[in-house]
């Protein structure tokens, strides 16, 4: 399929997706020649992720750059970082999609299976916020050492903080 512009983007996966996604586009010139950078922000249920994303496979498979988690109280809100057309100088769209999750109910569906380079940014979600991926091939820690409390998440905000001891302080010192 030839390249899109984000608003083409938006508009196939709306075709597809309707109601179901919300869509804002973003578009900013910079750096000295003035190319216009594209960036596409959709919010999709965390049951239609996996689809979505094979459907960008058949326009292209969608280039894994992160993802990342932020706590907003009653739930965490996922963000993957991908590209479209990447490679293809100044045709490049930054696609972000946005996954809310409640907290009673913590998981995802692992995306490795599609886009073999997001593992590593699953395992880390999965240990630093203690979000389930459902199916990920490997769940060993990434970051946190192997012995790290399973219920301690370091990213999380309502979650109570390790106690850290300071190594330089000797005992009966003060």
């Amino acid at each position: 399929m030839d390249t899109m512009d984000a608003e083409e983007l938006y508009d196939h996966l709306y075709t597809e997706y309707g109601d179901e996604i919300k869509g804002l586009i973003n578009k900013e010139r910079a750096g000295v020649s003035k190319k216009e950078s594209q960036e596409l922000w959709v919010r999709t249920p965390r049951n239609k992720l996996k689809n979505l994303i094979n459907h960008l496979k058949q326009i292209q498979l969608p280039h894994f750059v992160t993802m990342m988690g932020v706590d907003r109280g009653d739930n965490i809100l996922t963000k993957y970082i991908l590209s479209m057309f990447y490679g293809e100088k100044f045709r490049e769209i930054t696609l972000v999609l946005c996954v809310e999750i409640p907290k009673d109910d913590l998981w995802l569906p692992t995306i490795s299976d599609i886009i073999p380079g997001s593992l590593t940014s699953e395992r880390e979600i999965q240990e630093m916020l203690g979000i389930e991926i459902k199916d990920i091939p490997d769940e060993r820690h990434f970051f946190l050492p192997w012995d790290h409390p399973e219920e301690e998440y370091p990213w999380r905000r309502d979650e109570k903080r390790i106690e850290v001891q300071d190594v330089y302080e000797k005992e009966g010192q003060q």
